[in-house]
């Protein structure tokens, strides 16, 4: 795997290198951004890799949960300045969701991917921000970006959502499970509550009324989180 970012630092080098080098004041300060820059991307190339594994796993349930968990940081979520750029460890998180929204349509999650694109359009429309990245992202990387994360999905193997079955007719399948959370949610929010309830109780509660495996839950895991965040996100 470092192998693999190793080699997209080399291709970003040879996109940024200014093509006539000379020792001057201007020169030295160029080649100390383009440094900074291709470092910066090792810890960006992993964390687009580590979004990549969760759409893999998870599919729409993972990328409508991460959206929303993106979005809370605000403006941030669209701009940085040069400064905390170059000290950064994570991408903004705008060219996260971009990236994300590819792959997912790639994965034939179309619908999905569309409807999380429209809504940080909206809301990127609706802050006034535009994309400056200050050279740390150009739609001209996106190649170097996409071939590298194809080669480390590649390498690591992840199951993926589509080949996910249950260990029998009884188990609950998770990926499943959190993707009619959202539906749900999304379409019937009065009754998302009375649903949640009732699919507790016929997954988790034994006929002995006691939790069984999680007996620290009340409800379960997924859709408690996805509403606990919805709710947030609202306020």
């Amino acid at each position: 795997m470092i192998d693999l970012i190793k080699e997209l630092q080399d291709k970003l080098e040879e996109l940024l290198a200014p093509p006539f080098q000379q020792n001057d004041r201007r020169s030295t300060a160029e080649r100390h951004r383009v440094k900074k820059i291709i470092e910066t991307w090792f810890d960006w190339t992993e964390e687009l890799f580590c979004d990549a594994v969760g759409l893999v796993i998870g599919g729409g349930a993972f990328l409508k949960t991460f959206s929303l968990y993106l979005r809370m940081s605000g403006r941030e979520a669209f701009y940085l300045t040069e400064n905390d750029l170059e000290n950064s460890m994570h991408p903004v998180s705008l060219i996260r969701i971009k990236f994300l929204v590819v792959r997912a349509k790639q994965l034939g999650l179309t619908d999905e991917a569309k409807q999380i694109e429209a809504e940080w359009n909206q809301l990127s429309a609706t802050m006034r921000l535009q994309q400056i990245y200050h050279g740390y992202y150009a739609a001209s990387y996106d190649p170097i970006i996409t071939d590298t994360l194809d080669c480390m999905i590649e390498e690591a193997n992840p199951i993926c959502f589509k080949d996910q079955k249950p260990l029998d007719a009884t188990a609950v399948n998770f990926v499943d499970l959190i993707s009619e959370a959202w539906h749900r949610l999304a379409t019937n929010e009065s009754e998302f509550e009375k649903w949640q309830e009732a699919l507790f109780d016929h997954n988790f509660i034994d006929d002995s009324k006691k939790v069984t495996g999680i007996d620290h839950l009340k409800e379960p895991v997924g859709t408690k989180t996805i509403h606990n965040m919805q709710s947030s996100h609202d306020k």
